[in-house]
């Protein structure tokens, strides 16, 4: 099964006052979905103790293995930054137009997802020494999904104009509520940020997983250097 879609967006920010900037965008697009049914083996084609392609599979004939549509969406995003704190939240919207998404014309859409999020860095008195906290939903039908979290950051060297680049490290953890909770550590080097994190299951599904969790590495090209914007890449 394969997805291609492309898309065209544009956004315009505008300064509030000069502590605060809204800004919107929409995107436009086209996708096309496929499917390759010679592979396919089926339920019903299990003769009790293998599988026989000669049995019949049971599933509608009169399908199709492409399904083409376009998709559109947009979003909002504020942000605030004043002495010791920044802040950033916003919403998006996708897949607009709930667009048809079955291969057999039964009625099924592709709900539209909304994304909310909120991000802050906080600045203590030592001004090496920030705390960054942050959250993201997603709802998409009936499904949904929270993040939450806060990093603890020190700048190991501030960014000068004599060729000292800027360095900070961030430690902290995120939760995935009612399933995970996620360590992390992060880097950040002028205008590069480098993280590593641990998912560890604390739901039901620990007894499948056996505690075990799974490793992520990130790397992230931030610009404007968050260091000379006196910013952290974090948010």
């Amino acid at each position: 099964m394969k997805t291609l879609q492309g898309n065209l967006s544009y956004a315009y920010h505008i300064y509030l006052n000069r502590e605060s900037t809204i800004g919107a965008g929409i995107y436009a697009g086209f996708a096309q979905r496929s499917i390759n049914n010679s592979s396919l083996q089926w339920m019903n084609q299990h003769d009790g103790s293998s599988y026989n392609a000669s049995l019949p599979s049971g599933e509608p004939s009169d399908g199709t293995s492409l399904i083409t549509y376009p998709d559109f969406g947009g979003g909002i995003h504020y942000e605030y930054g004043r002495d010791k704190i920044d802040f950033g939240a916003g919403m998006s919207l996708f897949h607009a137009t709930r667009p048809a998404y079955s291969f057999y014309g039964t009625g099924e859409v592709l709900n539209m997802q909304v994304v909310g999020y909120a991000n802050a860095l906080i600045r203590t008195n030592n001004r090496n020494v920030a705390l960054v906290p942050g959250l993201i939903y997603f709802q998409q039908g009936k499904s949904s999904e929270l993040f939450l979290g806060t990093m603890f950051r020190y700048t190991l060297k501030q960014e000068s104009g004599f060729g000292h680049k800027g360095a900070a490290i961030a430690l902290g953890a995120h939760y995935r509520n009612k399933d995970a909770v996620i360590p992390v550590v992060m880097l950040e080097f002028t205008k590069l940020n480098i993280g590593l994190s641990y998912d560890v299951n604390v739901s039901k599904l620990k007894t499948a997983s056996d505690g075990k969790g799974g490793f992520e590495i990130s790397i992230r090209f931030v610009n404007p250097n968050p260091f000379a914007a006196s910013r952290s890449s974090f948010d």
